[in-house]
Protein backbone atom coordinates (compact mmCIF):
# COMPACT_ATOMS: atom_id res chain seq x y z
CA UNK A 1 0.00 0.00 0.00
CA UNK A 2 2.97 2.33 0.53
CA UNK A 3 3.64 2.64 -3.19
CA UNK A 4 0.01 3.10 -4.27
CA UNK A 5 -0.89 6.82 -4.41
CA UNK A 6 -3.59 5.91 -6.97
CA UNK A 7 -5.30 3.80 -4.31
CA UNK A 8 -5.27 6.74 -1.87
CA UNK A 9 -6.75 9.00 -4.57
CA UNK A 10 -9.52 6.49 -5.17
CA UNK A 11 -10.81 7.19 -1.65
CA UNK A 12 -9.70 10.83 -1.43
CA UNK A 13 -9.48 12.76 -4.70
CA UNK A 14 -7.58 15.55 -2.89
CA UNK A 15 -4.78 13.20 -1.87
CA UNK A 16 -1.47 14.82 -2.66
CA UNK A 17 -3.04 18.28 -3.05
CA UNK A 18 -3.28 18.99 0.67
CA UNK A 19 -0.72 21.47 2.00
CA UNK A 20 -2.02 21.97 5.54
CA UNK A 21 -2.78 19.30 8.11
CA UNK A 22 -5.15 20.11 10.95
CA UNK A 23 -4.81 17.77 13.95
CA UNK A 24 -8.39 17.76 15.27
CA UNK A 25 -9.53 15.85 18.33
CA UNK A 26 -13.30 15.40 18.28
CA UNK A 27 -14.77 14.58 21.66
CA UNK A 28 -18.12 13.67 23.14
CA UNK A 29 -17.19 15.08 26.52
CA UNK A 30 -17.74 18.80 27.18
CA UNK A 31 -15.02 18.65 29.84
CA UNK A 32 -12.48 18.98 27.02
CA UNK A 33 -14.02 22.38 26.23
CA UNK A 34 -12.94 23.67 29.63
CA UNK A 35 -10.74 26.75 29.85
CA UNK A 36 -7.14 26.01 28.96
CA UNK A 37 -7.46 22.39 27.80
CA UNK A 38 -6.80 23.23 24.15
CA UNK A 39 -3.79 25.36 25.17
CA UNK A 40 -2.40 22.44 27.16
CA UNK A 41 -2.75 20.19 24.11
CA UNK A 42 -0.95 22.75 21.97
CA UNK A 43 2.01 22.70 24.31
CA UNK A 44 2.26 19.08 23.19
CA UNK A 45 2.01 20.03 19.49
CA UNK A 46 5.73 19.54 18.75
CA UNK A 47 5.39 15.94 19.93
CA UNK A 48 2.21 15.49 17.88
CA UNK A 49 3.95 16.89 14.78
CA UNK A 50 6.87 14.52 15.30
CA UNK A 51 4.50 11.54 15.50
CA UNK A 52 2.57 12.65 12.39
CA UNK A 53 5.75 13.11 10.38
CA UNK A 54 6.96 9.73 11.63
CA UNK A 55 3.72 8.18 10.40
CA UNK A 56 4.07 9.86 7.02
CA UNK A 57 7.62 8.68 6.66
CA UNK A 58 6.77 5.09 7.65
CA UNK A 59 3.49 4.69 5.79
CA UNK A 60 3.32 7.18 2.95
CA UNK A 61 6.91 7.95 2.06
CA UNK A 62 6.62 7.00 -1.60
CA UNK A 63 3.21 8.56 -2.11
CA UNK A 64 3.82 12.08 -0.77
CA UNK A 65 6.69 14.46 -0.18
CA UNK A 66 6.95 15.04 3.56
CA UNK A 67 8.47 18.52 3.43
CA UNK A 68 5.42 19.90 1.61
CA UNK A 69 3.17 19.97 4.66
CA UNK A 70 2.38 22.64 7.22
CA UNK A 71 1.01 20.96 10.35
CA UNK A 72 -1.23 23.42 12.18
CA UNK A 73 -1.84 23.67 15.92
CA UNK A 74 -4.06 21.00 17.40
CA UNK A 75 -7.66 21.85 18.18
CA UNK A 76 -10.27 20.10 20.33
CA UNK A 77 -13.82 20.27 18.99
CA UNK A 78 -16.74 18.67 20.77
CA UNK A 79 -19.26 16.82 18.64
CA UNK A 80 -22.10 19.04 19.84
CA UNK A 81 -20.43 22.08 18.27
CA UNK A 82 -20.14 20.25 14.95
CA UNK A 83 -23.79 19.20 15.15
CA UNK A 84 -24.93 22.75 15.99
CA UNK A 85 -23.12 24.13 12.93
CA UNK A 86 -23.65 21.10 10.67
CA UNK A 87 -26.20 22.76 8.39
CA UNK A 88 -23.98 25.80 7.79
CA UNK A 89 -20.99 23.55 7.17
CA UNK A 90 -23.00 21.35 4.80
CA UNK A 91 -24.24 24.39 2.85
CA UNK A 92 -20.64 25.65 2.77
CA UNK A 93 -21.67 28.90 4.47
CA UNK A 94 -18.92 28.10 6.95
CA UNK A 95 -15.69 26.25 6.25
CA UNK A 96 -14.18 24.20 9.08
CA UNK A 97 -10.59 24.88 8.01
CA UNK A 98 -11.23 28.63 7.86
CA UNK A 99 -12.91 28.50 11.26
CA UNK A 100 -9.91 26.72 12.81
CA UNK A 101 -7.54 29.26 11.25
CA UNK A 102 -9.75 32.09 12.56
CA UNK A 103 -9.86 30.52 16.03
CA UNK A 104 -6.08 30.59 16.29
CA UNK A 105 -5.70 34.00 14.63
CA UNK A 106 -8.05 35.62 17.17
CA UNK A 107 -5.63 34.92 19.99
CA UNK A 108 -2.60 37.03 20.86
CA UNK A 109 0.53 35.03 19.88
CA UNK A 110 2.25 36.16 23.09
CA UNK A 111 -0.63 35.05 25.33
CA UNK A 112 -2.05 31.57 25.87
CA UNK A 113 -5.34 30.92 24.06
CA UNK A 114 -7.48 29.69 26.94
CA UNK A 115 -10.89 29.71 25.26
CA UNK A 116 -12.32 26.57 23.74
CA UNK A 117 -13.35 26.18 20.11
CA UNK A 118 -16.96 26.00 21.32
CA UNK A 119 -16.64 29.36 23.09
CA UNK A 120 -15.01 30.86 20.00
CA UNK A 121 -17.89 29.67 17.81
CA UNK A 122 -20.58 31.01 20.16
CA UNK A 123 -18.80 34.36 20.49
CA UNK A 124 -18.01 34.83 16.79
CA UNK A 125 -20.56 32.86 14.77
CA UNK A 126 -23.94 33.11 16.43
CA UNK A 127 -26.64 30.82 15.12
CA UNK A 128 -30.07 31.84 13.98
CA UNK A 129 -32.74 29.28 14.69
CA UNK A 130 -32.17 26.69 12.02
CA UNK A 131 -35.67 25.27 11.89
CA UNK A 132 -37.07 22.48 9.77
CA UNK A 133 -34.10 22.17 7.39
CA UNK A 134 -31.77 21.51 10.34
CA UNK A 135 -34.16 18.91 11.80
CA UNK A 136 -34.33 17.13 8.43
CA UNK A 137 -30.55 17.10 8.17
CA UNK A 138 -30.20 15.48 11.59
CA UNK A 139 -33.23 13.20 11.64
CA UNK A 140 -34.33 12.91 8.00
CA UNK A 141 -33.99 9.13 7.79
CA UNK A 142 -35.92 8.61 11.01
CA UNK A 143 -38.71 11.04 10.15
CA UNK A 144 -39.26 9.84 6.56
CA UNK A 145 -42.76 8.60 6.00
CA UNK A 146 -43.19 5.26 4.24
Amino acid sequence: MKDRPDLYRKFDPNFGLVKKIYPVLITYDKAYSAIGVNEYINKKTPRIKKKLLGYFKAELNHAIRIGDYDIQKSVIIDIDTLIMYSLLLKKQQLDLFDLIDEYFSKSDPDEPNLSSFYTFMIDNHSLDVQGEEFIKLLYGDILEED
